[in-house]
């Protein structure tokens, strides 16, 4: 009888698990790339609604202000019919 330290197959199984643990970092690292792809596209999203929404503001700003200045000329145009 020959006398071992540890069972038969145990090297096998610590080398099976080492490349396992090799793969699972690749994979933890493209996972991790992909979420921080993705935050960074959630924030170039949020960036544009904020310009769409200044823009729009500015927009309506504009119409506000075309509409009180034809408002106005309106006015003008009865006095002046009177």
């Amino acid at each position: 009888m020959i006398y071992q330290d540890r069972p038969i197959g145990q090297k096998a199984a610590k080398e099976r698990f080492k490349r396992k643990q090799g793969k699972d970092k690749v994979g933890e690292t493209t996972i991790t790339n992909l979420l921080q792809q993705f935050r960074d596209t959630l924030v170039e999203i949020e960036d544009q609604k904020k310009q769409n929404r200044q823009i729009m503001l500015k927009q309506q700003a504009m119409m506000i202000q075309q509409s009180q200045e034809k408002q106005e000329l309106d006015m003008i145009e009865k006095k002046n019919k009177l």
